[in-house]
Protein backbone atom coordinates (compact mmCIF):
# COMPACT_ATOMS: atom_id res chain seq x y z
CA UNK A 1 0.00 0.00 0.00
CA UNK A 2 1.98 3.13 -1.08
CA UNK A 3 1.16 6.36 0.51
CA UNK A 4 -1.75 8.01 -1.69
CA UNK A 5 -3.59 4.86 -0.62
CA UNK A 6 -2.94 5.33 2.95
CA UNK A 7 -3.85 9.23 3.04
CA UNK A 8 -6.83 8.17 0.89
CA UNK A 9 -8.13 6.05 3.52
CA UNK A 10 -7.23 8.12 6.40
CA UNK A 11 -9.48 11.12 5.05
CA UNK A 12 -12.21 7.95 3.81
CA UNK A 13 -11.95 7.63 7.87
CA UNK A 14 -11.99 10.92 8.89
CA UNK A 15 -15.28 11.21 6.72
CA UNK A 16 -16.80 8.14 7.75
CA UNK A 17 -16.33 8.63 11.33
CA UNK A 18 -18.06 12.15 11.28
CA UNK A 19 -20.60 11.22 8.96
CA UNK A 20 -21.79 8.09 11.53
CA UNK A 21 -21.33 10.75 14.30
CA UNK A 22 -24.17 12.82 12.56
CA UNK A 23 -26.12 10.64 10.64
CA UNK A 24 -24.85 7.09 9.89
CA UNK A 25 -24.46 5.83 6.95
CA UNK A 26 -20.20 6.29 7.24
CA UNK A 27 -19.79 2.77 5.73
CA UNK A 28 -20.63 4.56 2.25
CA UNK A 29 -17.72 5.94 2.37
CA UNK A 30 -14.90 3.54 4.05
CA UNK A 31 -16.05 0.23 2.35
CA UNK A 32 -15.68 1.99 -1.51
CA UNK A 33 -12.16 3.32 0.02
CA UNK A 34 -11.08 0.30 1.13
CA UNK A 35 -11.85 -1.75 -2.00
CA UNK A 36 -10.62 1.05 -4.31
CA UNK A 37 -7.24 0.32 -2.49
CA UNK A 38 -6.96 -3.03 -3.62
CA UNK A 39 -8.52 -5.07 -1.00
CA UNK A 40 -10.84 -7.99 -1.38
CA UNK A 41 -14.32 -7.19 -0.56
CA UNK A 42 -14.58 -9.93 2.45
CA UNK A 43 -11.68 -8.50 4.38
CA UNK A 44 -12.64 -5.14 3.50
CA UNK A 45 -16.12 -6.02 5.05
CA UNK A 46 -14.89 -7.00 8.38
CA UNK A 47 -12.54 -4.39 8.26
CA UNK A 48 -15.04 -1.90 7.58
CA UNK A 49 -17.30 -3.39 10.50
CA UNK A 50 -14.92 -3.83 13.22
CA UNK A 51 -13.56 0.21 12.36
CA UNK A 52 -17.04 1.43 12.83
CA UNK A 53 -18.28 -0.62 15.73
CA UNK A 54 -16.70 1.54 18.57
CA UNK A 55 -18.48 4.21 17.16
CA UNK A 56 -21.89 2.07 17.48
CA UNK A 57 -21.16 1.32 20.52
CA UNK A 58 -20.38 4.69 21.95
CA UNK A 59 -23.66 5.54 20.61
CA UNK A 60 -25.60 3.16 22.36
CA UNK A 61 -23.86 3.93 25.74
CA UNK A 62 -24.22 8.09 25.41
CA UNK A 63 -28.40 7.01 24.64
CA UNK A 64 -28.33 5.18 27.49
CA UNK A 65 -30.84 6.89 29.42
CA UNK A 66 -32.74 6.90 26.21
CA UNK A 67 -32.72 3.56 25.52
CA UNK A 68 -33.57 2.36 29.20
CA UNK A 69 -36.84 4.17 28.54
CA UNK A 70 -37.94 2.48 25.99
CA UNK A 71 -36.30 -0.85 27.05
CA UNK A 72 -39.75 -2.61 27.16
CA UNK A 73 -40.48 -1.72 23.51
CA UNK A 74 -36.85 -2.51 22.25
CA UNK A 75 -37.24 -6.14 24.10
CA UNK A 76 -40.83 -7.11 22.07
CA UNK A 77 -39.13 -5.47 18.97
CA UNK A 78 -36.15 -7.74 19.37
CA UNK A 79 -38.10 -10.74 20.59
CA UNK A 80 -40.22 -10.45 17.22
CA UNK A 81 -37.81 -10.10 14.68
CA UNK A 82 -35.42 -12.86 16.43
CA UNK A 83 -38.81 -15.01 16.50
CA UNK A 84 -39.21 -13.55 12.46
CA UNK A 85 -35.21 -14.65 11.43
CA UNK A 86 -35.60 -18.14 13.23
CA UNK A 87 -38.95 -18.97 11.30
CA UNK A 88 -37.47 -17.70 7.87
CA UNK A 89 -34.39 -19.71 8.65
CA UNK A 90 -36.11 -22.71 9.44
CA UNK A 91 -38.56 -22.61 6.56
CA UNK A 92 -35.61 -22.19 4.26
CA UNK A 93 -33.53 -24.99 5.49
CA UNK A 94 -36.29 -27.47 5.94
CA UNK A 95 -37.94 -26.69 2.50
CA UNK A 96 -35.96 -24.48 0.24
CA UNK A 97 -32.49 -25.45 0.72
CA UNK A 98 -31.58 -27.90 -2.18
CA UNK A 99 -29.99 -31.76 -1.28
CA UNK A 100 -26.10 -31.74 -0.91
CA UNK A 101 -24.24 -33.11 -3.29
CA UNK A 102 -21.54 -33.86 -1.39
Amino acid sequence: MDTVDLLLLFVAAIVAGGLNAVAGGGSFISFPALLFTGMPPIAANATNTLALWPGSAASASAYRRELQQQRSQIVLFSAISSSAGWSAHSYYFKWKMPPSTG
